[in-house]
């Protein structure tokens, strides 16, 4: 791996921006890493959910569970956002699978907080997932369901190409610096995904289980957008308003190497926050950036 020719393009493109950018890598065949802000704390947003993945598969792995078994979804753990639960009516029984693969290939956050509450929520992630791991910088505290109002709670109206809208910019959600929140670092998510690369997590067949989950990811703006055809990526991202994440593995002809990727452009300046609407322009830096590493890393 380019330490110095990736050092180089991530700082660049933290030069571009006001917001906070924190870019990891790790090289799978030397164990080589590099990152820019790569102990910084940035909102997961639904990459907690890779917590809930991995907490359910150890369950599953210890037979505490059977992922085949099915479970009913109840009005009462439907949420908006992202996904197609909501939009269903109760009474489907879905497999604990099922439920897993909504959860991250279309970060279904219907089927997030049923198994964030399912596993044990908070406390059952805490002590059987990031303690036993060292993510001593990660906290999973909040489902969708509780991670929304700190980000949205309040509000002003600005003008965007004519048109106005409202900004988040700062609210305490998008800052780190609640008692009860959803964040993790570079260190700490490139952590969890070299151990279920390396089948290390819980077990072999859990391991392949969740790659499989996160190659099927269908949010492919970011991270997979600019690679060539057919490059295979098993990978999570979150989306907040302009903060914008995508973690995961991307596997290449010269070799395997773990990215993760955060744009938090909801603690940008007005003016950068005001240009990013919808977060369109986050979108882009991210698979700009993946694009450009990937470059550097294949030589």
């Amino acid at each position: 791996m380019n330490i110095q020719a990736i050092k180089e393009i991530a700082e660049a493109y933290q030069a571009k921006v006001t917001g906070k950018l924190c870019v990891g890598i790790t090289d799978l065949q030397t164990g080589e890493i590099y990152t820019l802000n790569g102990d910084t704390k940035w909102p997961t947003a639904s990459v907690f959910k890779v917590f809930v993945l991995a907490e359910l598969y150890r369950q599953a792995s210890e037979g505490i569970v059977n992922i085949n078994d099915r479970y009913e979804m109840t009005e009462d753990v439907q949420i908006g956002g992202s996904g197609v639960l909501v939009r269903l009516k109760p009474g489907l029984n879905p497999t604990l699978y099922d439920y897993a693969m909504l959860m991250m290939i279309l970060s279904d956050n219907t089927a997030a907080d049923f198994l964030f509450n399912f596993v044990g929520g908070s406390e059952g992630i805490k002590k059987n997932v990031l303690e036993p791991l060292g993510l001593k910088d990660t906290k999973c505290d909040l489902s969708c369901r509780n991670l929304f109002p700190p980000c949205f709670d309040k509000w002003e109206i600005i003008e965007t190409n004519g048109l106005e809208r409202r900004s988040y910019r700062n609210n305490s959600g998008f800052l780190c610096v609640n008692e009860k929140d959803d964040v993790t670092t570079a260190f700490d998510i490139m952590k969890i995904f070299k151990l279920i690369y390396e089948k290390k997590l819980y077990s072999d067949w859990a391991c392949e289980d969740m790659l499989h989950i996160y190659k099927m990811c269908q949010t492919n703006s970011r991270i997979p957008k600019f690679l060539p055809p057919g490059t295979d990526v098993a990978h999570k991202t979150g989306t907040l308003d302009c903060l914008c994440n995508d973690c995961g593995i991307v596997y290449t002809p010269k070799g395997d190497y773990i990215l993760t990727l955060s744009y938090n452009g909801s603690v940008a300046d007005a003016e950068e926050y005001a240009a990013n609407d919808r977060g369109r322009n986050s979108d882009l830096l991210l698979a700009e950036l993946s694009r450009d590493i990937y470059k550097a890393f294949i030589g």
